[in-house]
């Protein structure tokens, strides 16, 4: 009795659900230019100390901390306050100089870190009457980094690719322009043990 009883429960719960989301809920996909931001300090540190580790300790870097970037997203809305959105980013390329004394004599290089992931998140949203709708995003993403660093006239190659499985977050907004288009900005951040990512970016939602 206790189970037929807690089985109609969950039933009438799912079909009430069903309901908000086939009345309000709906599909959107996005695209968006950004700028993505890391430590230059830190980055710098990380690729004078993989030649370090080769046992080249006089090797000196300097690093951009900017780049440009880029998002593409497909969510669904469940409702007016929630919705779940999938995505890709690329996260930027990030330059990197190097400088190295051997032997008596500098030779200098360069190179650079190229950052990507995609993942899902869940955005809480509240909407604000004749404007849109500002909301906070949590989720998880699968990142990746690809590093190609050289010292030129002497042939030293420092590549290799890491791997980031993380949590991350952001708040933005989304400015109703029409029921099918909205203009989205938004600030997200990308937790990384060693060198976290931070992304400024502006796009359209375009909604069906």
């Amino acid at each position: 009795m206790k189970f037929r009883v807690l089985m109609a429960l969950c039933m009438s719960l799912f079909l009430c659900t069903a309901h908000v989301a086939a009345e309000e809920g709906g599909f959107y996909l996005g695209a968006s230019g950004s700028y993505a931001m890391v430590d230059s300090a830190t980055l710098a540190a990380a690729s004078a100390g993989a030649f370090a580790a080769g046992g080249f300790f006089n090797t000196r870097a300097t690093a951009s901390g900017s780049s440009g970037a880029f998002k593409v997203y497909a969510g669904y809305d469940v409702n007016e306050s929630l919705a779940i959105e999938g995505y890709y980013a690329d996260l930027g390329r990030y330059d990197v100089s190097l400088y190295m004394v051997l032997a008596g004599f500098p030779y200098t290089g360069g190179g650079s870190l190229s950052v990507t992931a995609y993942g899902l998140d869940l955005l809480w949203k509240m909407p604000i009457e004749g404007v849109g709708s500002a909301y906070f995003r949590t989720g998880y993403f699968w990142g990746k980094g690809d590093t190609s660093l050289f010292i030129s006239g002497i042939g030293l190659w420092a590549t290799g690719t890491g791997t980031n499985n993380n949590f991350k977050g952001g708040a933005g907004m989304d400015f109703k322009l029409n029921d099918n288009f909205a203009l989205r900005t938004e600030y997200e951040y990308y937790h990384d043990p060693d060198i976290p990512v931070h992304v400024l970016s502006a796009g359209i939602k375009a909604m069906f």
